[in-house]
């Protein structure tokens, strides 16, 4: 283990994840360098989509975006740009070589393994600042920043749409990048009804652009209407919107990690992934998932074809893991 002098640290640059879920996993490690080192220099280098989860963030001082597409010659450029501005501790979570042309007087190991006790990304995130010497063991979870006007547009929509102050708010992500990880949209839309039947209660569909066209589907010819709002904000907007839920549904996504984010409760539908590297953390969450021999895979594609363990999860399953939390939180 490599101890860092603390008077030794002036300037920071913390290498980050290029996916927004797992970006918005490394933000405990940017609270507890906050913490641990709060006057000094912070920078992130990020890709170009999870960029935005830092955007708004007051606890980074620089936000520098990294296409890793770019061209040698403009990665050469870029590492000679970063060597100038004489970083004294870059910690890489994504364990590449790029640390090591950087002539910072630290850096986390890319070769060191976290112990298998720890499981869970974030945990295996925080490990990086354990190894150079740093307590993260107060760290419970994630944490996102947004501004006063993301703030102020959320409240604008919350008006627009009528939403009483107190009102219980359900926030549904039926979306993912990545299709096998989708809940079944019959699921979301008998998770509908059985809230309108059981709970007075508001419900928004929420995600990017790409998730619109599944809200449609889900929220067709349901009464009341859903309130459809993907593509319609911005990360840190959707996480002002999530901190303003009573609870969120979601599968393994983005708005799972968002919402553990910022202390609203998660029911979160798990399948091919596996849920014990990426699960919600908060004292509320929930995880729905169901026991097969095959899951988790971590497979991109469901090798039997089936999808069976996001199938066999029914409305049931999920609707009474929210009515669990929510009963808790009343």
């Amino acid at each position: 283990m490599i101890k860092m002098n603390k008077e030794k640290i002036r300037r920071i640059l913390v290498i980050t994840l290029s996916n927004i879920g797992d970006a918005v996993l490394t933000t405990a490690v940017i609270q507890a360098l906050r913490d641990y080192f709060p006057g000094q220099h912070l920078a992130v280098l990020v890709g170009p989509r999870a960029f935005a989860v830092f955007k708004n963030d007051t606890r980074i001082d620089k936000k520098i975006v990294y296409e890793k597409s770019i061209s040698l010659r403009n990665k050469i450029g870029l590492i000679t740009r970063l060597r100038h501005e004489h970083y004294d501790l870059v910690v890489d979570l994504r364990n590449t070589a790029f640390s090591i042309f950087l002539g910072a007087r630290y850096r986390s190991s890319i070769f060191g393994k976290a112990p298998k006790s720890l499981v869970h990304m974030k945990d295996r995130h925080l490990w990086k600042l354990q190894a150079l010497g740093l307590d993260t063991s107060y760290i419970k979870g994630p944490s996102l920043k947004f501004s006063e006007d993301e703030q102020g547009n959320i409240e604008k929509m919350w008006r627009k749409w009528q939403i009483q102050k107190g009102q219980c708010v359900v926030a549904l992500a039926p979306g993912a990048r990545n299709m096998t990880k989708l809940w079944e949209k019959q699921g979301y839309r008998e998770l509908v009804k059985l809230f309108y039947k059981e709970l007075d209660v508001k419900i928004l569909l929420v995600g990017d652009k790409q998730d619109a066209p599944i809200a449609e589907e889900i929220g067709r010819d349901i009464n009341p209407a859903l309130i459809n709002l993907c593509g319609k904000t911005s990360i840190g907007e959707l996480a002002c919107l999530l901190s303003k839920c009573a609870l969120v549904v979601s599968n393994d996504s983005a708005p799972t990690h968002i919402a553990w984010a910022v202390n609203t409760p998660v029911v979160s539908i798990f399948g091919p992934t596996d849920y014990r590297k990426y699960a919600p953390g908060g004292k509320y969450d929930r995880v729905i998932r169901k026991d097969l021999k095959c899951s988790p895979c971590e497979q991109s594609l469901c090798p039997k074809g089936t999808r069976d363990c996001m199938k066999l999860v029914s409305a049931d399953d999920v609707f009474a893991a929210c009515k669990e939390v929510l009963d808790a939180r009343t």
